[in-house]
């Protein structure tokens, strides 16, 4: 059983390490004071735990995740930290689905990742076409860390039509991605892959000043339509976010009433909400 944390980076960022800490010993007390202690329980670096448990019933399994769940998820108060902490939580099968202990921990991180990559706070059991989507995850990743994004991104523009009179009152930018081998990219995977390699200043930078780019060449024709570019959450909360939108539209000559930034608002429902509230 692979233990990934849920919001834990946003615990060190927003607290500081010492703090992280803390709360990782408090975890790990948890987990070793309410499970049983024949179990052979290991924190495996960052925010990541495992448990291995001799098994010779799968149907007793659930039940076992359920003190796992127990065990973490619960108000907790430690340091400056008073909150709930979550899991997601990878399973791999010895000898079904590894027949080596770190090709075992190997499936069941890729488990875990895939419970957090689709909604978290819930356990996912190894499956063989993972590894398959990790080799793509990490082309991806790859070509973000190359930083020439225009060999691969570009933008595309929107018209927002008033319903009232039928105008175009606006042009939304869409970064799209388009990969050498692996064709095109939807943003619903890149985007997150982005936030995860801390690549999505850059990226956002890329689309900004696209985007700024093409808004003065339309003034300089003549027209009074804006544009507008989406954010992030890990976008806002950077601190050379703001600079780097004064910076662009100075680069570009654009005035800034023909910028519009766009937050989405299931941003403020998440757990950066308070912090994104307060840069905005």
């Amino acid at each position: 059983f692979f233990i990934d944390l849920d919001g834990f980076k946003g615990v060190n960022d927003t607290l500081g390490h010492s703090v992280g800490d803390a709360l990782l010993k408090a975890l790990a007390t948890r987990l070793r004071d309410r499970l049983p202690e024949t179990l052979l329980i290991a924190r495996l670096g960052g925010d990541e735990f495992a448990v291995a448990k001799l098994y010779r019933d799968e149907t007793a399994v659930s039940g076992f995740l359920k003190r796992v769940h127990e065990a973490i998820v619960g108000r907790i108060g430690v340091a400056a930290f008073a909150g709930e902490i979550g899991a997601s939580v990878g399973v791999a099968y010895y000898p079904d689905d590894a027949g080596e202990v770190a090709e075992l921990i190997r499936a069941a991180d890729l488990a875990a990742a895939e419970a957090k990559r689709t909604g978290r706070g819930k356990w996912v059991r190894y499956d063989p076409g993972m590894l398959a989507q990790q080799q793509r995850r990490g082309e991806i990743a790859h070509e973000l860390r190359q930083g020439r994004f225009s060999r691969s991104f570009e933008v595309h523009y929107q018209p927002i039509v008033s319903a009232a009179t039928g105008e175009i009152v606006c042009y939304e930018a869409l970064l799209r991605m388009t990969h050498e081998r692996l064709g095109p990219v939807s943003p619903t995977e890149f985007i997150p892959i982005a936030e995860d390699t801390d690549q999505i200043g850059d990226l956002g930078r890329f689309t900004l000043k696209e985007a700024c780019r093409a808004a003065s060449q339309w003034v300089a024709a003549g027209s009074e339509i804006a544009v507008a570019i989406n954010v992030s959450v890990k976008q806002i909360l950077r601190d050379d976010w703001l600079e780097d939108i004064v910076s662009v539209l100075e680069s570009s000559r654009l005035a800034p009433r023909y910028l519009e930034v766009e937050v989405t608002e299931s941003v403020f429902d998440g757990e950066f909400g308070p912090l994104v509230c307060e840069r905005l």
